[in-house]
C-alpha cells in the first residue's frame, strides 16, 4: 500500500518536470533543424546569402534615407512659404529692407526661388542674388560621380547629365537636388538614379530603391 502511494507520488512529482523538459527541447531542436537547414553548402551560397541580406538592408537605408530627405524638403518648404508671406507683407508696408531681409533669408535655403529673384531684380540689387549663387556648396560641386567600377555621371555645362555607358543612356535630367543627395531621371525610360556621398541607387518609380554600387564625388 505504502509502495503504491509512494509511487503515485512520484509520478506526480515528475510528470512536471518531464512535460517542462519536453517543452524547452522541441524548440531548442527547431532552433538547430532550422539552423542546420540554413547552412551553407559552398563559398558561392554564402556569399549569395550575404548579398541577399546587404541588399535588403540597402534598399531599408535608400527608403529611410528618402523618408527623411522628404521630411527636410517638406519642413524647408513650409519655412519658405512663411518668409515669403512675411517678407510681401513687409513690401505692402513699404519697409523695404525688412522686406529685403526676409526675402534673402528664402535665397539662403532656395537660391533659385523665383520670387525671391524677382524682388532683388526689381530694387535693382541683383548682387544678393548673384552672392548666394556664388556661395560655394557641396551641391554647387556635385558635378561628377564616379562608382567604384568606373561609371560616371557628369553634369554638362548644360545643365544635363551624361552616362559614361551609352547602352544606359547618355543623358539624364536632374529632377532633386538636396544637401545630401541628388536624383536624376534617364530620358531613355524614365528611370531614376539616386546618387549619394558614397554610393547609388536605381528606381523604375520610387516605389523602391535598388542599390547599384559604390561610388564617390569626385569633382
Amino acid at each position: 500500500m505504502r509502495t503504491a502511494a509512494l509511487r503515485s507520488m512520484l509520478v506526480a512529482f515528475c510528470l512536471p518536470i518531464v512535460a517542462f523538459c519536453q517543452d524547452a527541447q522541441e524548440p531548442l531542436d527547431a532552433d538547430v533543424a532550422q539552423g542546420v537547414q540554413k547552412a551553407p553548402v559552398s563559398v558561392g551560397e554564402a556569399l549569395s546569402v550575404r548579398q541577399q541580406v546587404v541588399d535588403e538592408a540597402e534598399a531599408k537605408l535608400a527608403a529611410a534615407q528618402a523618408q527623411y530627405d522628404a521630411a527636410v524638403a517638406g519642413a524647408n518648404e513650409q519655412m519658405i512659404e512663411g518668409l515669403k508671406l512675411l517678407a510681401k507683407a513687409a513690401v505692402a508696408a513699404g519697409d523695404l529692407p525688412e522686406a529685403a531681409k526676409l526675402w534673402e533669408e528664402v535665397l539662403k535655403v532656395d537660391v533659385r526661388d523665383a520670387d525671391a529673384v524677382s524682388f532683388f531684380e526689381t530694387i535693382k540689387r541683383g548682387d544678393v542674388v548673384r552672392k548666394w549663387q556664388m556661395k560655394p556648396s557641396s551641391v554647387a560641386k556635385r558635378i561628377e560621380f564616379r562608382t567604384a567600377s568606373g561609371r560616371v555621371y557628369k553634369r554638362e555645362p548644360d545643365g544635363t547629365w551624361s552616362d559614361s555607358r551609352p547602352q544606359y543612356g547618355r543623358l539624364h535630367r536632374e529632377v532633386e537636388c538636396h544637401e545630401y543627395l541628388t536624383i536624376l531621371e534617364r530620358d531613355s525610360d524614365k528611370s531614376l538614379v539616386l546618387l549619394l556621398p558614397d554610393r547609388f541607387f536605381w528606381s523604375r518609380d520610387r516605389s523602391a530603391w535598388r542599390f547599384d554600387e559604390m561610388g564617390q564625388w569626385v569633382k
